[in-house]
């Protein structure tokens, strides 16, 4: 199944990009997991490995890793690049989570 398919056919999607040599994704990566099903289990988590696959990071303009873009009802409600931590996800999810799923 596609990546855009997947983001059209759920009401929220996390597409979280990760790339093998990064040690900062691979220590945020279960952490983000967990998060994710613990608090907003309808958001639908997917990982995305870079060098895996290039054509879906370019798809969606991601140059640099770690990176977790949100998808609200098809669209691109928020994007966190880079330096980001749990509490920003948590704050921007705690505002929209409720809005889509009341």
């Amino acid at each position: 199944m596609e990546v855009r398919e997947i983001i059209e056919g759920n009401d929220a999607v996390m597409l979280y990009f990760t790339g093998g040599q990064c040690g900062t994704c691979s220590a945020l990566k279960p952490k983000l997991e967990e998060l994710m099903t613990s608090r907003y289990p309808k958001v639908k988590f997917l990982e995305v490995d870079v060098t895996h696959n290039p054509g879906v990071a370019a798809q969606f303009t991601v140059f640099t890793v770690p990176a977790a873009l949100l998808f609200t009802q098809g669209k691109e409600a928020n994007r966190f690049i880079r330096n980001f931590g749990l509490m920003e996800v948590q704050a921007v999810l705690d505002r929209v989570y409720p809005l889509i799923f009341s």
